[in-house]
């Protein structure tokens, strides 16, 4: 009841259908749906070989982080040996298993299977044409993180400590820890190879708008000296301007 009071609130005077609407955008189920429409939507462009605006092959203030990366080695043959390989084996694994069940039931457990293995591809494609389409870039009042739809949000220059390299001794491959994140299109894959030490806690925002909080970021990236040195200078900047207040 809260929730719907709080609606009411931002949407004086509105009716049933407002209400809807705006319960429906705070809901988790709109946000998975909406992120797997974009995920699938990708794809689509992806198969269709869509000429689609490269974020840093245009804008000297943009860094990718796929031209270099292993991630492609995943997303592009991975799937492919996902169908032509692995599907198959599934599906004959499960012909043996219901071999004398009902041929209503078979089917079921057949199509279920390649229903999944289908959508597991296609969302390998989307994700992949998504980190392409993306970049993280220097703006005006901090550096934008985008990386398809895995993160997103905003570092600002004051909040900048230090910048380094980051060593493959010295990259983690851990999931997400207290004090850090990873951001990366496979951690594992693609090492970090940047790290941002911040002064103070920022949130960033990974899948399905979940919050994340952190003062050390690792990052990976195609050009991490460029990106060092075109930071640092934003950087400086501002604590230039802040000095001189």
């Amino acid at each position: 009841m809260g929730s719907i009071r709080r609606v009411r609130k931002e949407y004086p005077g509105g009716g049933r259908i407002r209400l809807i609407l705006a319960r429906l955008r705070r809901s988790r189920l709109a946000v998975f749906v909406l992120a797997e429409a974009k995920v699938m939507l990708a794809c689509l462009r992806f198969l269709t070989v869509t000429r689609r605006y490269v974020p840093d092959s245009h804008d000297p203030d943009s860094f990718s982080a796929w031209r270099n990366g292993n991630y492609r080695m995943l997303a592009i043959p991975g799937s492919f040996l996902l169908l032509f390989v692995d599907l198959p084996i599934l599906l004959f694994l499960a012909s043996l298993v219901s071999g004398g069940g009902a041929v209503s039931a078979n089917w079921a457990i057949h199509g279920g299977l390649f229903l999944a293995g289908e959508y597991a591809i296609f969302w390998l494609w989307g994700d992949w044409q998504l980190i392409k389409e993306t970049a993280h870039r220097l703006e005006e009042k901090g550096l934008r993180i985008a990386l398809g739809i895995r993160w997103r949000g905003l570092v600002p220059y004051d909040a900048v400590s230090r910048v380094e390299f980051l060593t493959d001794t010295e990259s983690s491959f851990d999931p997400v820890r207290e004090g850090r994140l990873t951001i990366s299109p496979w951690k594992k894959l693609d090492r970090p190879n940047v790290r941002l030490v911040l002064d103070n806690t920022i949130t960033l925002f990974t899948l399905f708008d979940r919050a994340r909080r952190a003062r050390i970021l690792d990052l990976y990236l195609d050009d991490p000296g460029r990106f060092i040195g075109c930071l640092m200078i934003r950087v400086e900047g501002v604590r230039k301007n802040l000095v001189e207040a």
